[in-house]
């Protein structure tokens, strides 16, 4: 059996007392999890964001589970983990137009909000994740101490990435063609996989195992099709001129 079969998926107790909350915001209700001793006025906020494909637990657990450091460094906050819209365990299929990036931004500032946050925060978010933490900080910079962007792509999607994309789509055997008419539960779920991993298998067992666990959680826990629209949302995304960065506290990765 795999080392990643073996780990059960959820965080420390360490981390201290966790409970899931509904939080109405502009996007309509979504899930939080917060985790840390809201006691403890000594604790500074830290929110984070998913990137597509994931939700926050299957994003951030095995950091979270990574050993002493890390258990030093979420030790230091209270943890708003917020699940992108329908995009947490058991959702409903979202009906209507899903969130663009922006509107996706609005979200921290109401959970902020609905929480009674007051200290600045800091944002730890990968991917499409990211590009929404960005988003908000140029909107909202005195409400963030700090932010670590992991794999954040500030520019929109170009003509060759679109092309690179359908290319894909070709070489792929003729039962796992996303055709422009329909998509089966399978193709949506391996495409956006695919992704992150690439198609080829991998030389490592432990990506491979990743990649399995990935796939299987969106097919059996996960609406699919909500997942779909964040993934959709993040590629129809407008850019971020670089010069707005100038003056943000980030570190990128």
């Amino acid at each position: 059996m795999s080392e990643l079969k073996d780990v059960q998926l959820g965080f420390p107790a360490s981390c201290g007392p966790r409970s899931t909350l509904r939080v109405d915001t502009n996007c309509g209700p979504v899930s939080v999890t917060v985790v840390g001793d809201k006691s403890n006025t000594k604790l500074f906020p830290l929110v984070t964001l998913h990137d597509f494909a994931f939700d926050h637990l299957a994003q951030f657990q095995t950091f979270e589970n990574s050993g002493e450091e890390a258990a030093k460094f979420f030790a230091q906050f209270i943890t708003y983990h917020i699940d992108m819209p329908g995009c947490e365990e058991r959702a409903g299929d979202i009906t209507g137009a899903y969130p663009s990036m922006e509107d996706l931004a609005g979200i921290i500032a109401h959970v902020r909000t609905s929480l009674n946050i007051s200290k600045p925060m800091v944002l730890l978010a990968v991917g499409a994740g990211a590009n929404i933490a960005m988003r908000y900080m140029l909107k909202h910079t005195k409400t963030v101490l700090g932010a670590i962007l992991v794999e954040l792509t500030n520019d929109s999607e170009t003509w060759v990435k679109w092309t690179q994309d359908k290319l894909t789509d070709i070489v792929m055997k003729p039962s796992e063609i996303l055709s422009i008419r329909g998509k089966t539960t399978s193709d949506i779920v391996n495409n956006m996989v695919d992704k992150h991993f690439g198609r080829s298998a991998s030389p490592s067992h432990t990506l491979d195992d990743t990649r399995r666990y990935l796939t299987s959680r969106l097919l059996t826990s996960h609406s699919v099709s909500n997942m779909d629209q964040y993934y959709q949302s993040y590629y129809q995304r407008l850019p971020i001129p670089e010069e707005s960065f100038t003056g943000t506290r980030v570190a990128l990765f």
